[in-house]
């Protein structure tokens, strides 16, 4: 079973990816793990990562959400190309930030306004050693080959 299912919709003006996480034990884990990463860098909110617009819970049924800017897919070779030095200063935001992300994977990879934005932050890793980090790089490093 899937951690959660993304929507599309609205936070007040802003259009939205709205992260609907299910109620189970694993998937709360998923949730908390996500949002706090969100608010430990929200310095790098809307240039690393998306902006984070709302968090909280769904009246009607108590699901956990996650709303965030809603970003498109990093686009497929040949296009992918102009978008890797947006997408290593991104990684190197978060780096710098003492974070590492852990799950580089091309559905990881957004634009918006084009700037390359990291998503799905359910694994990132405040205070990574340095093997994380070059495994990051070297994770991204393929993305961007592929």
């Amino acid at each position: 079973m899937c951690a959660c299912f993304v929507l599309q919709g609205f936070v007040g003006f802003n259009r939205a990816a709205i992260k609907v996480y299910n109620r189970t034990g694993a998937a709360l884990h998923l949730f908390v793990a996500e949002a706090v990463n969100y608010i430990l860098l929200s310095e790098v909110q809307g240039s690393s990562i998306p902006k984070l617009l709302a968090l909280g819970r769904l009246p009607h049924s108590g699901a956990p959400v996650l709303a965030l800017t809603l970003c498109q897919l990093l686009p497929l070779p040949p296009l992918r190309e102009q978008f890797a030095a947006s997408a290593r200063e991104a990684l190197a935001c978060l780096h710098a930030m003492g974070h590492s992300h852990g799950d580089l994977t091309g559905s990881n990879l957004l634009v918006f306004e084009g700037r390359v934005l990291l998503c799905d932050l359910q694994t990132c890793q405040r205070g990574a050693g340095q093997d994380s980090l070059q495994r990051d790089v070297a994770d991204l490093e393929q993305l961007l080959q592929d």
